[in-house]
């Protein structure tokens, strides 16, 4: 399967014409689906400006909106004043004005600047690898001339766009950038120093990325590639990994706005880190749109879809995408024309004539909004998403295979609602028995002549809205028999692998057994493994506690066991629990992670630290933040440990004890940081804190080392599910 991904591009001067233009602004007709009047700002639509004669952009809900800066256009030359007429503060204003939020695209590598001139404008800029803030480092400078000129008005910036699109890909017509995923980094650091220099308020995105070409291109996600490489930056840490946003653009199957954020947090904590996720692009094309008649675009092939389907995608998709956490999620785009491409993906024509669609964004920005939680369920066929508000509750139920299924929703409220769809057109709703009762009918969209027995678009959606709610958010019950393979929330990682993972409600139960509890003992054998009660929370009394087994799911007892069993990693403290796709079991220094080539180490404290528990892991236990590493920039690996290890020399006893296992990278990851707290000295590293107690304490002597209990303290801090830590 290959989606369509692109950059849409506006050249300065069509820019000027289109925003002076807008300054005729004029009211609209009235909305056709529903009056948006409380969306949270989460919802946008990329170059909103496009309508600003009209109101159309805001009775949509649309809040933000993407805007691309070509370097070309901005600056003529090195040391070069910005162009103030490319994009001038006032039409900034004018949409902040209007209730929208400019977000920029910075791309475009100007000729002047280029490393390599046959590239174009898609060519990495000279002079990368210069300090970040050297004159000569054109690209730098540019960041912060444009970062400076626009703080205040435009605060976020995301730094180029599909740096995974390749000349050899299908999408190759919008390939701009040629460089290496080292090379893209270097541009990401240079611009993250030089924005947060100048704009103490901005937020830097890294490229959106497709996910599906490098799927189709049978490689490695370019962005696990580029995680490679923050990986492998001892600076990275001190610097939030130089990027404050990830973000995607996915088309065409709804279901990937959850699946593929959802492999992506995965990357990311797999490096001992996590970051928002923004969705910068999202649509399908409409086959039998009048735009697309007489053009390649007009045949139900390529996956694209009908125009009432394309008003389902929108719909379901920013559900799902809403469901996996994204906080922006923004369609492509907001209107035809002006010089840019028309295969009616826009919410509006040329001639502001509304597509479906743009009544279906209505619906999401009036009712997906303002939620406390937003949860998917994926019974069999059904898929719903439910929306927690309150006072008030939203459920959106669709069918994700063709034949129609019936659904009851239990009743939250006084079995009174609102039903409505993609149109709007909501009518009041009754429950019966206490369940709401729904006939879903069947996906209908099947047009990947590959695999035509994939219906990537659902059913015509249901929405339900109930007031004066009460109790836990509850799946709806799916009435039908499941004629498609398990939900699986994790997108494959490679071409030709399978999607993995279990929904956080169906997540696998750790293994029961019936052997009788031999008497007197706090651990004891088990098929496939062991039981331990040391770490129950009772001192071992009452017969529970954590198994650790080897099974078709994981072989944690074997890692246990080859890394040292309880002398290095302390009794088991948790059941199995997954998440993010991973089967997770926490013992008392460690948290476990299973993958395919076996049990790997968590970096606890660097999670803990992403989390924002820096403040509460020193109040609670006098573990320092970590130190600044800049200065291991350009060091080889054996002198980035070395420089790690010098930090130990300040307290010999820890240095001897971390020194005393020799597989302390693995166990211990590299020494962060250390402080004196008075009674004791504490060494921080990425999976332990080791405490040098200078006066006696209940637990140790002075001139003692012990070592901090990583997954407890995880435990703690909430990292392990309470539901895993609750003893067998």
């Amino acid at each position: 399967m290959v989606q369509r991904m692109r950059l849409r591009l506006v050249s300065n001067w069509l820019l000027f014409i289109v925003l002076a233009f807008s300054l005729l602004r004029v009211g609209s007709a009235s909305a056709d689906g529903v009056t948006v009047t409380s969306p949270d700002g989460k919802l946008g639509a990329v170059e909103a400006f496009r309508t600003d004669q009209t109101s159309l952009a805001y009775d949509a809900g649309v809040r933000w909106e993407r805007l691309t800066f070509w370097w070309k256009g901005l600056q003529a030359g090195p040391g070069q004043p910005l162009n103030p007429f490319y994009l001038p503060l006032s039409y900034i204003d004018q949409e902040r004005a209007h209730g929208i939020q400019v977000v920029g695209v910075l791309v475009n590598t100007p000729d002047w600047a280029a490393a390599d001139p046959a590239q174009g404008g898609k060519s990495p800029p000279k002079n990368l690898n210069l300090a970040y803030n050297d004159p000569n480092n054109y690209w730098g400078q540019f960041v912060r001339q444009v970062v400076k000129m626009y703080a205040g008005h435009v605060d976020t910036w995301i730094v180029w766009n599909e740096p995974d699109i390749t000349p050899d890909s299908p999408n190759a017509a919008y390939d701009l950038w040629s460089g290496t995923p080292a090379d893209y980094y270097q541009l990401l650091k240079v611009a993250y120093l030089n924005a947060h220099e100048v704009n103490p308020n901005v937020q830097v995105s890294s490229a959106a990325v497709t996910y599906w070409t490098d799927i189709h291109m049978q490689r490695e996600q370019w962005f696990s590639r580029f995680l490679t490489q923050v990986a492998a930056d001892p600076t990275a840490a001190a610097h939030h990994q130089y990027f404050d946003i990830a973000a995607l653009n996915l088309y065409t199957n709804p279901e990937d706005l959850y699946t593929v954020p959802t492999l992506y947090h995965q990357l990311m904590q797999e490096q001992g880190f996590d970051k928002p996720i923004w969705i910068t692009e999202t649509n399908v094309i409409p086959y039998n749109d009048p735009v697309n008649s007489n053009t390649p675009n007009g045949t139900a092939a390529e996956m694209r879809s009908t125009l009432a389907e394309q008003a389902n995608y929108l719909l379901e998709a920013i559900a799902m995408g809403l469901a996996a956490g994204s906080p922006r999620i923004e369609v492509y785009k907001m209107k035809d024309g002006d010089g840019d491409v028309i295969n009616g993906e826009a919410l509006v024509r040329a001639d502001y004539a509304k597509r479906p669609e743009y009544s279906a964004f209505q619906v999401a920005a009036q009712y997906f909004s303002n939620f406390r939680s937003a949860t998917l369920f994926a019974p069999g066929n059904l898929r719903e998403v439910v929306f927690d508000r309150g006072s008030s509750r939203v459920t959106v139920l669709w069918d994700a295979a063709p034949t129609p299924i019936g659904v009851q929703v239990p009743a939250a409220g006084n079995g009174q609602g609102q039903q409505g769809g993609p149109a709007g057109n909501f009518q009041a709703v009754s429950a019966a028995n206490g369940v709401f009762s729904f006939n879903l009918p069947g996906a209908t969209m099947h047009t990947d002549l590959t695999n035509p027995n994939a219906y990537l678009i659902g059913g015509t959606p249901v929405v339900l809205v109930e007031t004066g709610v009460q109790g836990a958010v509850t799946a709806a019950r799916n009435l039908s028999p499941a004629t498609l393979p398990q939900f699986r929330p994790v997108a494959a990682r490679l071409a030709g692998e399978q999607a993995t993972g279990t929904l956080p409600g169906e997540d696998v139960s750790p293994p029961t057994f019936s052997t009788a509890v031999p008497a007197g003992k706090l651990d004891y054998d088990v098929p496939g493994g062991h039981f331990y009660g040391q770490a129950n929370g009772n001192g071992g009394a009452g017969g529970s506690g954590y198994t650790i087994v080897d099974d078709a799911q994981a072989r944690f007892w074997t890692a246990f066991r080859r890394d040292g069993g309880v002398s290095t990693l302390g009794y088991p403290s948790s059941q199995r629990y997954t998440s993010g796709g991973f089967v997770y079991q926490a013992t008392q220094r460690a948290l476990l992670q299973w993958q395919a080539d076996g049990v790997h180490f968590s970096n606890v404290f660097d999670m803990l630290s992403a989390a924002g528990k820096d403040d509460w892991l020193l109040a609670q236990f006098q573990i320092p933040k970590s130190q600044s590493w800049s200065s291991d920039a350009g060091k080889s690996w054996p002198d980035v440990v070395a420089h790690h290890l010098a930090i130990l020399d300040q307290a010999q006893a820890i240095k001897a004890a971390y020194l005393a296992d020799p597989d302390f990278l693995d166990h211990f990851g590299l020494p962060m940081a250390i402080a004196d707290e008075g009674t004791v000295v504490v060494v921080r590293c990425q999976r332990v804190a080791f405490q040098l107690w200078k006066q006696d304490v209940p637990w140790a002597k002075a001139g003692q080392v012990t070592v901090a209990l990583g997954g407890d303290i995880a435990k703690q801090a909430g990292i392990v599910p309470q539901s895993a830590q609750t003893p067998q």
